[in-house]
């Protein structure tokens, strides 16, 4: 979590002290999945070498230190999921949109660095972290893949989701949302009447990551999609998982008032609920095309013991060797402290993989306006 960490607050002063020149190597995955992608590739390496050939000319014209205002290039590359990057994965899943529960972090990382066929993974880093065999000094600045719910449904972690969305459904979108919802989440294995296959989009990602690179990643992983299942090289008992019919997404969010939205278009409409507003616009375009949508609070930090000893001390002060105490509402309670901004949120929603692809297809367009 340390390596994450420092991997992100290095990535952040680049962004913030110098203007960013983003140089995507996309497709670039270390395991080609694609035969078409042969030809791709083959051009790229071509017009990567002539730029590099160039860049090492322009080296010895480039001081060690730029000054302010030059501009630094950033590499940043696409790879497949591998075994190596547990670690990070797993970092990434403790401080993203599951971190509050009690989820099988391991065991929903071990799920996404098995999946090697679907799911793209966005690294930056140094030395032959990006352009050697090698990937221990690369960091996954981000992640995005679609785990298929009822192939993972016997998983600790795929019960324990099922069984986490279904009460929040029902507590705060009533019997009718978690009706709904129940009809997206399997309880085993079994195939259902109605061929319905739901995948569960896990996307995280720093966020300072460049909004350009997110359209890339998308569209990767529909690509993923789409090889796995034509693919000869696909396993027959596991193509049957990869038709996805909808995908169901969980994204941070908070409850917005019309007249403070973060978005133009007004906030994004949840059943039995407030209406929402998203920190990451890509969010917000797959909440938009959703056919069900509901979002639950979180539950409040719980207080460390120099913040409880600070709000203590602030609400009991001595006076002549009297206390006194903080002051009371109408009801008894004492005054609650002033709120540091919205309460957090998870939205859940649930759309069909038509109307993934169509938001997909527009996201450059999308996070453009957004930037």
């Amino acid at each position: 979590q340390a390596q994450t960490e420092v991997a992100s607050l290095r990535l952040g002063i680049i962004l913030a002290l110098f203007p960013l020149c983003v140089r995507t190597r996309m497709p670039l995955k270390r395991k080609a999945k694609r035969k078409l992608e042969a030809q791709r590739k083959a051009a790229a390496a071509a017009a990567e070498e002539a730029e590099e050939s160039e860049e090492e000319e322009d080296e010895e014209d480039v001081p060690e230190a730029p000054a302010k205002g030059n501009q630094i290039n950033v590499d940043f590359e696409f790879f497949d999921p591998d075994e190596k990057d547990f670690h990070s994965v797993r970092d990434l899943l403790v401080n993203g949109v599951l971190g509050f529960s009690e989820i099988d972090v391991s065991g929903l990382a071990d799920s996404i660095v098995e999946q090697v066929n679907i799911g793209t993974m966005i690294k930056s880093g140094e030395g032959e972290g990006i352009d050697g065999d090698e990937e221990d000094d690369s960091a996954v600045c981000s992640m995005l893949t679609a785990l298929n719910l009822r192939q993972f449904s016997e998983k600790e972690w795929g019960k324990y989701l099922r069984q986490l969305l279904l009460e929040k459904a029902k507590k705060f979108g009533g019997p009718e949302t978690e009706k709904q919802l129940q009809g997206y989440l399997p309880s085993s294995t079994a195939k259902d009447k109605q061929g319905t296959e739901v995948g569960l989009m896990v996307s995280e990602r720093f966020v300072n990551l460049p909004l350009e690179l997110i359209p890339a990643q998308h569209k990767a992983v529909l690509e993923d999609i789409e090889w796995s299942c034509n693919t000869p090289h696909c396993p027959p008992e596991e193509r049957p998982f990869y038709f996805f019919t909808h995908f169901l997404c969980i994204s941070k969010c908070h409850a917005a008032s019309p007249s403070a939205s973060s978005s133009s278009r007004g906030p994004v409409p949840a059943q039995g609920g407030p209406g929402l507003a998203f920190p990451r616009p890509e969010d917000e375009a797959y909440a938009r095309a959703a056919s069900f949508c509901f979002s639950f609070p979180l539950p409040p930090p719980k207080e460390s013991s120099a913040e409880a000893a600070a709000s203590d001390s602030a609400g009991v002060a001595e006076a002549g060797g009297k206390k006194k105490k903080r002051r009371k509402l109408a009801g008894g309670a004492p005054s609650a402290p002033a709120s540091k901004g919205p309460q957090e949120r998870r939205a859940v929603f649930v759309l069909t993989k038509k109307a993934f692809e169509k938001v997909a297809a527009g996201l450059r367009k999308t996070l453009g306006e957004v930037e």
